[in-house]
């Protein structure tokens, strides 16, 4: 309730006359609490905004939504973004979403509580378990094994995702898979499983994993609403970082997460909008032309809207 009440003190929000109408969607996951906080407390009408925040069932729906002109602004993961960029899709950055950092891991590569599997360098010759095959978890799951003296070109991928994939390893038909959360901690309390390590780690201790982002059109329209957008959404992120047990309900809401299962995670702070720096973004450019992910390199400043 505390949102709602800081809301009702906003300064008188402009007429609808006045307001700009932003459509922006996301898949239905955490960091998405930013722009529906926004849209529920009358942040983004306080800073002239008329959003439609919705979410949409995959990256893939996004990205074409955003292409296409029926979304404004998407939220997607970042190396779908880099693929998209490197096929000459010019999508550009916004605004900074979720950060991965290595001192509050929110997803962990998992093995069985008995399994005789102890470093990532003995999956070589197994198999693992991703949602799908060349996804951004698999390519984690090779940058890591790779990293410590296996042999990635020796593991065996298959697709299964979710629980079902937890199942599969406690079963012993996979040798591991990566859960992100909420999933994570629910499995884990089973006591069927231990951590493994953190794939994500194996690119940098702390990068971009997803983003805002729109068209170069887009960009160029409508620069004056980007600037307004980021500032809504930092007061919005602000607020969210500082009272996360307030936006339980909304983000149980819209993910589908139980409150209970949300309120026992303990993930980052989201970061500001703003930090959409190249150095961020450009270790997961590099290791996705390592393994092939795209043909070629370029440099993270070449996604950023330039007004950044």
């Amino acid at each position: 309730m505390g949102g709602l009440t800081a809301a009702a003190a906003l300064p008188s929000a402009l007429s609808a006359q006045e307001l700009t109408k932003v459509r922006i969607a996301g898949t239905p996951d955490q960091d998405m609490i930013g722009s529906f906080w926004a849209e529920q407390t009358g942040i983004f009408q306080k800073y002239g905004i008329d959003a439609d925040v919705s979410t949409l069932p995959s990256g893939a729906a996004i990205t074409a939504a955003v292409a296409g002109g029926s979304l404004d602004i998407g939220r997607g993961s970042l190396l779908g973004l880099i693929s998209a960029h490197a096929k000459g899709i010019p999508f550009f950055l916004v605004a900074a979403s979720i950060l991965w950092s290595s001192t509050k891991p929110v997803s962990a590569l998992i093995v069985a509580k008995d399994s005789p599997i102890r470093s990532a360098r003995d999956l070589t010759g197994s198999t693992v378990a991703v949602a799908s095959l060349g996804d951004f978890y698999s390519l984690m799951d090779s940058a890591l094994i790779d990293k410590q003296g296996g042999d990635s070109q020796n593991v065996h991928y298959t697709e299964i995702s979710g629980r079902a994939a937890a199942d599969a390893v406690a079963a012993g038909r996979v040798a591991a898979t990566t859960i992100a959360e909420p999933m994570l901690s629910q499995v884990l309390a089973t006591g069927r499983f231990r951590v493994l390590d953190h794939p994500f780690n194996a690119v940098a201790n702390t990068y971009l994993l997803t983003a805002y982002f729109c068209t170069p059109d887009y960009v160029a329209k409508n620069e004056a609403v980007l600037v307004r957008f980021r500032r809504a959404l930092a007061e919005s992120v602000t607020f969210v970082n500082a009272h996360r047990p307030a936006v339980l309900p909304l983000m149980s809401k819209y993910t589908g997460v139980d409150e209970s299962v949300l309120a026992s995670m303990s993930p980052g702070p989201l970061p500001l909008p703003n930090q959409l720096e190249p150095a961020l973004i450009q270790p997961l450019i590099d290791v996705a032309v390592k393994y092939k992910v795209i043909d070629h390199g370029f440099a993270a400043k070449d996604m950023i809207d330039p007004a950044l």
